[in-house]
């Protein structure tokens, strides 16, 4: 699992003697290459620098794309129902005003109030000119209301509106694209809140309509090499993560991880090996708080003051996993819970109580060979054990959210299906108010691990598909409350990323670290909120061997609202 604690610099072009201001500035793009290899003591390259920029300077005339002035698209390749049969002439039944886009037409995908999805694809075209400029507005969702730069068939730029009906310019520098064959795709896979896209004149030019941009990478590619994994969380004032090492078992149910099967005791669903880590995000160092070759380690959670960690420990040679903590720096261990029973996924309160799932409850799971874990709480100190859930099924992963209230994973089985509700609840800290979050009216997938996303009303979470995958194993995706319980577009994945990872933790809307799935279960990782990955940290290679994985917290005060709000 994982917690927290806790200058971009750019290169420049030097002038060469004798050369113009505006020559220089002409330079700025692909001639800056050129300009750093003629420049400097000899004359002959000062002079052919000159000349380049000259040539660049008096500029290529601008080649029009698109500017959406016709009866119909002509050439281009519209799909769905989002586009209609022609060009938009400004705002469309319900919309706000439309404002910024230049002459009669534009593309506006609002046909349907955000209900109508497809894509529009222009005829294949050569680049030709430094910068490629366009008109955008509509909903910022990325990968699902955008327009993309297709190179072949991979998407290698992108951009979205900004969720207003302004129109702004975006300009993108596709000189390192001169001479390839491309072409421009808008989309609009979006039917929730803001799910349509506005698109107006879009050319080709040397000189860049506004700053020129690199533009988004699409979603799901690797995060820009100028942004380091670790320098992401930096940004967010992260120093350190603590995570934890355990080695896991085959078995593929997302609540098969503790204790041992009803119908053989001798087959156990834990294994011997597990750490307790901190990785230290300026220098890569990783230290061991805890290290237990015959024991297993889950579950840290930080305190809101980020001096110290609550998780779930199994001592070397124990058959149970109980509450314990322990000091950032690894100093003053102290267990907190004991008995015949495994209590896992533990969070601190602000009032200084914890929550934390149990098999104190003493029941099995109806339709397998596993025990039950449901919500309980205790004292800061262990004492004072009350359960908080009836649930005759799992009951997982509990969160504090800034309101107070307890978000966790329900599943629901009784006159319901036996496998397919399991979604987000929340109750008061004292088990009261239980009720639907995000969810319940829609099946096949288990909805785990959520966390409030700092600064937002949402939350982030892993939709597991189906039954669940072992390990809580699925997409991580951005649930949005604001349009009730059971608005399935208000639930996205992050960046359109459908790729599998495990127990997101949110930085902010735009930054999550995440644990490997079943294929990567070794590896820490950076998921940005374009569906960008960048790996943070691995095992070494004698820990994947044994099939170990990672989970991860930061290291840092919480600042919670509901912390702030008891004035704590």
């Amino acid at each position: 699992m994982i917690g927290v604690r806790g200058k971009r610099t750019y290169g420049s072009i030097r002038s060469a003697a004798g050369t113009s201001g505006s020559a220089r500035a002409a330079l700025t793009g692909a001639a800056g290459l050129l300009w750093r290899a003629l420049s400097g003591p000899s004359m002959l390259g000062a002079m052919s620098a000159v000349v380049l920029a000259s040539s660049v300077a008096a500029g290529a005339k601008d080649i029009l794309i698109a500017d959406f002035e016709g009866a119909g698209y002509g050439d281009w390749k519209a799909t769905g129902d989002a586009f209609g049969s022609r060009p938009a002439r400004g705002m469309l039944s319900g919309q706000q005003a439309v404002i910024g886009f230049q002459g009669k037409g534009l593309v506006n995908t609002f046909l349907k109030s955000d209900g109508s999805m497809g894509t529009l694809t222009s005829r294949p075209f050569k680049i030709q000119r430094r910068h490629i400029n366009f008109l955008i507005g509509g909903g910022d969702h990325a990968g699902r209301t955008c327009v993309n730069l297709l190179i072949g068939k991979k998407a290698v730029l992108s951009a979205t509106g900004s969720n207003s009906e302004r129109l702004a310019w975006t300009t993108w520098n596709v000189a390192k694209f001169i001479g390839k064959t491309a072409r421009i795709r808008i989309v609009d896979l979006e039917i929730g809140g803001w799910g349509h896209i506005n698109v107006d004149h879009i050319y080709q030019s040397d000189p860049p309509r506004t700053k020129a941009s690199a533009g988004r990478p699409p979603p799901g590619a690797s995060v820009a090499a100028s942004t380091s994994a670790r320098e992401q969380p930096k940004e967010h004032g992260v120093k350190d993560i603590i995570f934890t090492v355990r080695k896991v078992d085959g078995d593929g149910h997302w609540y098969a991880n503790f204790s041992y099967w009803s119908n053989n005791p001798r087959r156990k669903l834990y294994h011997d090996g597990g750490r307790l880590c901190r990785l230290n995000v300026e220098t890569g160092k990783v230290t061991a708080i805890i290290d237990d070759p015959k024991g297993g380690v889950r579950d840290p959670q930080m305190h809101y003051d980020g001096r110290k960690i609550l998780f779930s420990y199994r001592k070397g040679g124990q058959p149970f996993y109980h509450m314990y903590e322990i000091n950032v720096d690894g100093t003053g261990l102290r267990q907190l819970t004991d008995g015949p029973q495994d209590d896992i996924e533990p969070i601190y309160l602000p009032d200084g109580a914890i929550i934390f799932c149990s098999s104190r409850c003493q029941r099995w799971v109806q339709c397998y060979f596993v025990r039950v874990a449901v919500l309980y709480r205790c004292d800061g100190d262990g004492r004072n054990v009350r359960q908080l859930s009836a649930n005759i099924e799992q009951d997982n992963t509990p969160w504090v959210m800034p309101d107070g209230r307890i978000l966790y994973m329900r599943w629901e089985y009784v006159d319901r299906s036996q496998v397919r509700y399991h979604h987000l609840w929340t109750m008061y800290p004292d088990g009261t108010n239980q009720m639907v979050y995000y969810g319940n009216m829609h099946g096949s997938v288990v909805m785990i691990d959520a966390k409030p996303i700092p600064g937002t009303n949402k939350v982030v979470s892993s939709f597991s598909p189906g039954h669940g995958r072992k390990e809580h194993a699925g997409v991580i995706t951005i649930v949005d409350p604001g349009a009730g319980p059971d608005a399935r577009p208000f639930a996205r994945p992050v960046g359109g990323n459908r790729r599998h990872f495990r127990d997101p933790y949110p930085l902010s809307e735009d930054c999550f670290l995440v644990a490997g799935d079943a294929k990567a279960d070794t590896q820490l990782f950076v998921l940005d909120g374009r569906g960008g990955v960048a790996t943070l940290y691995g095992l070494p290679e004698s820990d994947r061997r044994q099939v170990f994985e990672l989970n991860a917290r930061r290291v840092y005060p919480r600042l919670d609202a509901a912390l702030e709000a008891q004035g704590l």
